[in-house]
This record gives C-alpha cells, sequence and structure tokens, in this order.
C-alpha cells in the first residue's frame, strides 16, 4: 500500500471513531419498558411505569414540619419553596414517608381521605419539579405480627389502591431501615420475613405498574432478603461513615 493510500485509509478510520463516539455520547443508556419494550425515557410513553436512566434523589421532609407532621401540619408553600433547591441539584427523585398511624384509623379501619388528598397534592409538587416520588410506606411500625395484617392490607387498598397507576411515583419503598425492623424486634427474624412476603405479594397483586424497594442501613441484613420478591434494594449505611 502507498503512501497516499494508507493517508486516505487513516481519515477514514479516523471519522468512523468520530461518528462513533458521538453517537455513543448522545445515546441513553436505554432500559427496556416491560410493557411495551421501548425505553420510557426516550419515548415519553404514558402507559409505561417511570424508568430513569440514572437515580438522583434525596430523602426529604419539610425544614419545620418533619416526621409525621409532613402530613398532620401540612404546608404545601413550604414544601414547595424548598423543592425548588432540586432543580438547582439536578436531583430527580425525592422520597419521603407515609406514616401509617397518621393515614390509617385503627378503631374505624379506614384511610384519612385528607392525608389521601394531601398526598395527592404532595405528588403534584414533585411532578411540578420534573421528579419523581418514592413513597415508603411503612414507617415506625414495629408490630407486624400477623393480627396487624389484616388492618395493613386494609390501609395498603387506601393508598395502592388509589396510587397504584400513578406515573408520578416512581416505586414503593415498603420500610424505612428494614434491617432494624427484622433483627431488633420483639418478633422473630422468620415472623418479621413472613410480614414483609405476605405485604409485597398483597401490594403485587394491586399494583403491577411500580416497582418495590426494600431499604437497609447494615449490609450484613442483605442475607435476611435473598429469597424475597423485591425489585430495588436501597442503601443507607448513614450508622457507619467509613461505608
Amino acid at each position: 500500500m502507498n503512501k497516499k493510500n494508507t493517508r486516505i485509509s487513516w481519515q477514514w478510520i479516523f471519522i468512523f471513531l468520530m461518528v462513533y463516539f458521538c453517537v455513543l455520547l448522545n445515546s441513553c443508556n436505554c432500559i427496556e419498558c416491560p410493557e411495551c419494550g421501548e425505553c420510557p425515557e426516550c419515548t415519553q410513553c404514558p402507559g409505561c411505569p417511570p424508568l430513569l436512566h440514572q437515580i438522583k434523589g434525596v430523602n426529604y421532609y419539610p425544614s419545620a414540619h418533619s416526621w409525621d407532621l409532613i402530613w398532620l401540619e401540612w404546608a404545601p408553600e413550604e414544601i414547595n419553596v424548598e423543592l425548588d433547591a432540586v432543580t438547582d441539584l439536578d436531583l430527580n427523585i425525592i422520597e419521603t414517608y407515609i406514616h401509617y398511624p397518621v393515614f390509617y384509623s385503627t378503631t374505624k379501619r379506614i384511610v384519612d381521605q385528607q392525608m389521601l388528598n394531601r398526598l395527592d397534592e404532595f405528588l403534584a409538587l414533585v411532578e411540578s419539579k420534573n421528579c419523581f416520588a418514592v413513597l415508603t410506606l411503612f414507617d415506625f411500625v414495629t408490630d407486624v405480627s400477623m393480627p396487624t395484617w389484616e388492618d395493613h392490607k386494609r390501609y395498603l387498598d387506601g393508598v395502592v389502591g388509589r396510587f397504584k397507576d400513578d406515573s408520578r411515583i416512581y416505586m414503593w419503598g415498603l420500610h424505612n431501615e428494614m434491617n432494624r425492623l427484622i433483627t431488633e424486634n420483639e418478633q422473630s427474624p422468620d415472623s418479621v420475613i413472613a410480614w414483609i412476603e405476605e405485604m409485597i405479594k398483597y401490594i403485587r397483586s394491586m399494583d403491577s405498574f411500580h416497582q418495590i424497594e426494600l431499604e437497609i442501613n447494615d449490609p450484613d441484613a442483605a442475607i435476611y432478603l435473598t429469597d424475597l420478591d423485591f425489585d430495588v434494594l436501597g442503601l443507607s449505611f448513614h450508622d457507619d461513615p467509613e461505608v
């Protein structure tokens, strides 16, 4: 091969590599939707559950209304202002916690419709920031013995039943810091695992749209979850600064 042909060959290789990397940099790491087979983020398919290429999120309570006060002392103006910081941080997930004793009355055995309406308003605020919500269903619930299961299912009927097709929700979290529920509880680990299995099964019977997250803050606790039917393992190792 003469020098001219060699120079032409290298020019074509250079052009090919430039085109390849341009395509690579401008293409997305597509996630296939189980419903339509397309990438929801690229096609914006309205029938797809929300799937993101990269999750960047934060746990959220209003600064002046933490824990259950987010729902009991509802302050949407405060939430709206604080969620504006999400845009500055380039986040796409807001996780908060639905407090079972606030949303469900074990004496009347009904879900509070006012709380559901506040949750709907919270989801609208999250959507207005171009984000999705992760909603943890059971926080500070420690009694998961079998007599509580019927009430827990009635609660899920009210919350998951209402929002089962809501695309503003990225996924359901079952319980915050699941390892504490399993290992620091009056019930045996096997009893807690049985409750987790039953709640996941019940959620899936109503909602095939959203994924289910189990969250732990101890990596050793993952051994308890190996046989469970969940989609996402959330890790929050804030107790150990070296992790």
